[in-house]
């Protein structure tokens, strides 16, 4: 028991011993919490960053609040910081929650997010707009850091908490919760890195919803699961039951990406804005036959920020064959590695000078295609220009020529005709999680736009180097590639 005082008249001070234990600590404060609830709470409290994949309505909000009033009255000299996409959601939800936690707490800032005993004893919210007011906090007496709605936080503030938070270490606590709307979330990548306990919070395993009765005020409604049921699921068919989930004894498969996320609390197999389903993704491991008589293909995305890397891809035929990434190469040493790769794949009837090699010329690779050579051993280095309009037969589908690049691929994966299988697992994993990483939105003629890589990289902290290049690779001459035979002799 930690002992407070909390004036209750100006003659007197009464003390209350407030338990240590969170889920006491919970029943001190009048607060039911969900089986979920707790789970998540007993993760965090193991001192190993947790990050929570939530459905609506499930009291996450209220876990973060609850969390937050823990740690600052049972850790003295402690700090802690909650951030949010908006000011709105740390104001209005988080920071209300607590309030309504603590009612008689002198400690709220009367109109700032923010709780405050001392320098070294405090818990303030931030909004994600700066992530240098997100960095460079530390505490000896421990550090609680909460990132709610944490699928729209960028990367830049992940980067700034692992600076400040020390997993295992004891009074260090991470919690990231929200709602799981994109695999192109800096939440979805950074609970791949295997950091991270991850958490489930579905609304089908709620005390409102498993006892058919309201157990807890406010929360998921039985009569809303039923409804969403009817309206966004049906019954699974005998050969659906591997992507079926299961609800008073019978098995169902949604149709609706939200029902996914708002009533599972589980990604989507294709959110609203990403351009790959995860049905397409799995195509691109099924094995395809290689020939080394097939085509070749190689594609190039040359460096242009310090984060990025140079990265080359070779397809032949239906297959990609080999991935390379380099960091401070040169345009001159570029140009060479694509030569290297030219003489490396020819054959009989494939001259090395045949090969197209897709360049992003965008940047620093209009460079290279001025090494392409001289006279008789001129390479074929094909400049693809991304702010240039999409070809004939897409300009009514795309805008712009790097959105039909990552369409083409697409498609291809889409119809089954392209394959990464014979790539090394982490090479493939890359890979696929780049393209996980573009979102697109729609314009007012109804062309698809892919989100540029400027902003990926802010709101990602890394660019899709290896997705960018496995694009350029995929660019076809169609009449030839309709077979992936080299049926001209050189």
């Amino acid at each position: 028991m930690i002992q407070v005082a909390s004036s209750l008249k100006q003659t007197r001070t009464k003390t209350i011993a407030v338990p240590t234990d969170i889920v006491e600590y919970a029943r001190y404060r009048g607060i039911q919490l969900s089986p979920d609830q707790i789970k998540v709470l007993r993760s965090v409290l193991s001192n190993r960053p947790t990050i929570v994949e939530s459905a609506h309505s499930v009291g996450k909000s209220l876990l973060a609040a609850l969390l937050a009033c823990w740690f600052y009255e049972t850790h003295p000299n402690s700090i802690g910081l909650i951030t949010a996409p908006v000011n709105r959601q740390i104001s209005e939800i988080i920071f209300k929650e607590m309030r309504r936690i603590m009612p008689n707490c002198k400690d709220f800032a009367p109109k700032a997010n923010s709780l405050y005993r001392n320098a070294e004893w405090w818990v303030h919210g931030y909004a994600t707009n700066s992530g240098d007011a997100f960095q460079g906090k530390h505490s000896a007496g421990g550090i609680l850091i909460i990132f709610d709605e944490c699928a729209s936080v960028d990367q830049i503030f992940w980067d700034r908490a692992h600076s400040m938070f020390e997993s295992g270490k004891k009074n260090h606590f991470f919690l990231g919760i929200g709602n799981p709307y994109s695999k192109s979330s800096p939440m979805y990548l950074e609970a791949l890195t295997g950091k991270y306990n991850v958490v489930n919070m579905s609304a089908l395993d709620h005390p409102n919803i498993v006892e058919k009765r309201e157990v807890i005020a406010g929360a998921i409604t039985r009569q809303t699961v039923l409804e969403r049921l009817q309206s966004d699921c049906r019954l699974a068919e005998p050969h659906e039951l591997d992507k079926a989930f299961q609800f008073e004894g019978q098995n169902y498969v949604s149709e609706n990406p939200l029902f996914d996320v708002q009533i599972l609390g589980k990604y989507p197999s294709q959110s609203d804005f990403s351009l790959y389903s995860e049905e397409d993704l799995a195509n691109l491991l099924i094995p395809i036959p290689d020939d080394p008589d097939y085509m070749v293909s190689i594609g190039c995305d040359v460096a242009r920020y310090g984060s990025c890397s140079t990265v080359f891809v070779v397809r032949r035929g239906p297959n990609i064959v080999e991935v390379q990434s380099f960091k401070g190469l040169s345009i001159v040493q570029t140009a060479e590695k694509l030569k290297e790769f030219c003489n490396k794949y020819a054959t009989k009837t494939l001259s090395p000078y045949r090969i197209p090699c897709h360049i992003d010329g965008s940047g620093l690779g209009c460079g290279v295609i001025d090494l392409k050579g001289t006279g008789a051993s001129v390479y074929n280095f094909v400049e693809v220009i991304n702010n240039k309009k999409a070809d004939e037969d897409m300009e009514t589908y795309v805008q712009g020529k790097r959105t039909e690049i990552w369409v083409r691929a697409r498609d291809l994966a889409r119809k089954k005709a392209l394959s990464i299988a014979l790539l090394p697992k982490k090479q493939q994993e890359m890979l696929l999680n780049e393209l996980r990483m573009p979102e697109f939105t729609v314009t007012n003629n109804s062309l698809i736009v892919l989100e540029s890589k400027e902003k990926i990289i802010k709101r990602l902290g890394r660019s899709p180097d290896f997705a960018d290049s496995f694009g350029l690779a995929c660019q076809l001459d169609k009449p030839t590639w309709d077979t992936f035979r080299n049926e001209i002799p050189s």
